[in-house]
C-alpha cells in the first residue's frame, strides 16, 4: 500500500477573534488553510528541490533561517501581477515551477465573520422557514461590504443592541440605495426581509476560533481521493510537550498519524506556508480593490481598473501556472473547501479562469481593452450565481420568504401568515 506525507500550515490566522481583531486597520477576513503532500517514495526528490529553491533565494530568509512568505510583501499584489517587481516574479515563477503532478494540494478558505455569524444564528437553523445557510450568507456579506462599526462592535460589547443596530443598517441601506435602484434591486429584496428576521438573537454565546472545519474538509479530500496511509505533519503551535488546539481539532475530527513540529526542521511546511501566503496576498489585494470604501460607494458598481489587466506575456504566464496549480493540478472536489460565504474565494478563481483563456497578450490588449474589467466580472458573476444555485438548489437567492409587492409593509412567511418589516405591527 502506497504512503503519503502531507503538511499543513495556513495564512491570517487570527488567534482570538474579537473586535479588536476584527476592526484592525490590516484585518482580512478570510482564513487560509493548505494542505500539501505527496507518496512517500517522491519526498527526497521534492525536499532536494525545495531546499535548492530555499538556497537560491537565501537572501530573503528571515532572523530565524527561515523562507517565508512575508518575503513577499501586499503591495506587490495591489493590482495582481500586474504590480509585482521583476525579481518577485522570478521568485514566484521559481516557487509554482515546484508543483508538477506528484504534489498534491487542498486548501480552505474560511470566513471569520461568517464564523461568528452562525454562531449567533444557530437557533435558526431548527426553523424550517428559515434558509439558514442563505441567512447566514446574506448577513456576512453585507457586514463584509459595508463594515458598520456599531454593528460589528455591538457582537462583542453589546449583543442586546445587535438585532436594532442591524436593523437600523439595513434601513440606512436601503434608503442609500435608492441612488441606483437598477444595480441595488436584489440587495434590496435581501435587506427587507433580514428586517424582520433579525428579532431574537440567542444572547448567550462565546466566541472562539475552531480549527475543525479546516480538517473535515481535508478528511473529505482524502476519502475522495483514496488514501487511507498518511502522515500528517502540523506546524507547531504553544508550548513544548503540550497538544495545541490545531492538533486537537484534527484529532476532533477523525485524522490519524498526526505529528507537531517546528517549521524550521520541516521543509513540507514552509512550503504550505508559502502557498497560503501568496493565496492570501492575491485575495486580499481583490478584496481591497473591490470592496466598497463609503457608503456612497456602495451605490455604484465595483470593476477591477484596468491596471489589473496591464500584463506582459511574462505575467500573463504567470498567471496560468497559479491557475494550473490552485485549480487544476490533482483536480479534486474537496481539493477547495470553504463555507457558504466564499465570495473572495469564487472572485479569485473566476479571475485567474478569466485569465487562463488568453493566449497572448495581444489578445487581451485588443480592441475591447476598456471592457475587459466588465468582461471578467461576468465571468465572475456567473461563478458566484453557479455557487448561490449549489447552496440553495431551486431557490437561487431566496431566504424562503414570499413578498407580496415591494410597495407593501408585510410579506407572507413559509406557513402562510403576514410578516411585517415594522415588527411593531
Amino acid at each position: 500500500m502506497t504512503h503519503y506525507n502531507f503538511y499543513y500550515d495556513e495564512s491570517e490566522h487570527s488567534r482570538e477573534i474579537n473586535h479588536q481583531t476584527i476592526s484592525a486597520s490590516n484585518y482580512y477576513d478570510n482564513f487560509v488553510a493548505v494542505f500539501i503532500g505527496w507518496d512517500s517514495s517522491q519526498e527526497e526528490k521534492i525536499k532536494q528541490d525545495y531546499l535548492a529553491f530555499e538556497q537560491q533565494y537565501g537572501e530573503r530568509k528571515n532572523k530565524q533561517g527561515e523562507l517565508k512568505s512575508e518575503t513577499i510583501k501586499n503591495k506587490q499584489f495591489k493590482n495582481g501581477l500586474a504590480s509585482t517587481s521583476k525579481d518577485n516574479l522570478k521568485f514566484l515563477e521559481d516557487f509554482l515551477g515546484l508543483f508538477d503532478e506528484n504534489v498534491m494540494i487542498q486548501y480552505s478558505i474560511i470566513s471569520k465573520i461568517e464564523y461568528i455569524i452562525l454562531q449567533m444564528l444557530e437557533s435558526y437553523g431548527e426553523s424550517s422557514a428559515i434558509n439558514l445557510p442563505s441567512l447566514c450568507y446574506s448577513v456576512t456579506k453585507l457586514l463584509l461590504q459595508y463594515r458598520p462599526k456599531s454593528v460589528l462592535k455591538s457582537i462583542y460589547y453589546n449583543i442586546n443592541a445587535f438585532p436594532t443596530l442591524f436593523l437600523d443598517f439595513c434601513k440606512e441601506r436601503l434608503k442609500a440605495n435608492d441612488a441606483n435602484l437598477e444595480l441595488k434591486q436584489r440587495e434590496n429584496k435581501t435587506l427587507r426581509e433580514l428586517i424582520v428576521l433579525f428579532q431574537d438573537i440567542e444572547e448567550d454565546f462565546q466566541i472562539n476560533w475552531n480549527y475543525d472545519i479546516v480538517f473535515r474538509g481535508f478528511k473529505k479530500y482524502l476519502l475522495e481521493i483514496k488514501i487511507d496511509d498518511y502522515l500528517l505533519i502540523l506546524d507547531k503551535e504553544g508550548e513544548e510537550g503540550e497538544a495545541s488546539r490545531t492538533l486537537k481539532a484534527a484529532q476532533s475530527v477523525g485524522l490519524k498519524n498526526l505529528q507537531e513540529l517546528m517549521s524550521e526542521d520541516q521543509f513540507g511546511i514552509r512550503m504550505a506556508d508559502m502557498l497560503a501566503g501568496v493565496i492570501s496576498k492575491f485575495m486580499k489585494a481583490l478584496n481591497t480593490e473591490l470592496r466598497y470604501k463609503n457608503q456612497a460607494d456602495g451605490t455604484q458598481k465595483k470593476l477591477l481598473s484596468l491596471a489589473w489587466f496591464n500584463v506582459n506575456d511574462r505575467q500573463l504566464q504567470l498567471y496560468k501556472k497559479l491557475y494550473y496549480v490552485v485549480s487544476e493540478l490533482n483536480k479534486a472536489w474537496y481539493k477547495v473547501y470553504s463555507g457558504n460565504y466564499s465570495d473572495d474565494l469564487i472572485t479569485f478563481l473566476g479571475f485567474l479562469d478569466y485569465m487562463n483563456h488568453f493566449t497572448s497578450v495581444k489578445e487581451i490588449k485588443g480592441p475591447d481593452y476598456k471592457l475587459i474589467p466588465e468582461y471578467c466580472n461576468a465571468c465572475i458573476c456567473e461563478r458566484l450565481a453557479q455557487h448561490f444555485l449549489r447552496m440553495n438548489p431551486g431557490q437561487q437567492y431566496d431566504l424562503n420568504l414570499k413578498l407580496v409587492d415591494d410597495r407593501k409593509d408585510y410579506f407572507f412567511n413559509k406557513e402562510g401568515a403576514e410578516i411585517y418589516f415594522d415588527t411593531r405591527k
